[in-house]
């Protein structure tokens, strides 16, 4: 504490006038700096909620082309279906990542630090995660109703296409009847 306070009596700002500037320029630099990271972060943001979008429009695309198909088996009818996830499709990004390890003193202290940055790629005017991998979301369950659904054998059928389309268990598909007109 005591050296702390004989090096500020040694501080004249009169003749350091150049380093309050530098200080203080640092300073705004790091603000700045902050600002643009937190900007990016937005951007990365918009482009996962984009990303969510498109999802929720593949699922509907399944659920429909499930309809045309299951339509098209003898007996159907009109066909409605509802296909149930687990979860929703998850993204495997690249990072870039440093280690450190640096010596602490005595005692074998060591101290540990890891940044891990992910690597992004530039499309046109925004930059979005580099996507090694998406992983698909695993079928909770599915539900069709449909005209044909009180024949047995149709609904059989339509059992059997539906574990085959989507690669479920039998169980985890139900066929209910549509009610009339």
């Amino acid at each position: 504490m005591q050296k702390i306070s004989e090096i500020l009596k040694n501080i004249s700002f009169k003749k350091n006038k150049n380093s309050l500037f530098i200080i203080l320029l640092i300073g705004v630099m790091l603000l700045l700096f902050n600002k643009m990271l937190l900007s990016d972060g937005n951007k990365n943001e918009k482009s996962l909620n984009k990303q969510s979008c498109e999802y929720e429009k593949n699922e509907d695309a399944s659920e429909k082309k499930l309809e045309e198909i299951l339509g098209k088996i003898d007996g159907t009818g009109r066909v409605s279906v509802m296909i149930t996830y687990d979860n929703s499709k998850e993204y495997v990004t690249i990072a870039d990542t440093k280690s450190s390890i640096s010596d602490k003193g005595g005692d074998d202290k060591k101290d540990v630090s890891n940044e891990r940055n992910t690597v992004m790629v530039k499309n046109s005017s925004e930059q979005t995660p580099f996507i090694k991998n998406e992983i698909n979301p695993k079928v909770r369950g599915v539900l069709v109703v449909c005209d044909g659904a009180k024949n047995d054998k149709v609904k059989l059928n339509l059992k059997k296409a539906v574990c085959a389309a989507l690669n479920v268990e039998l169980h985890k598909v139900e066929i209910m009847p549509m009610k009339g007109k």
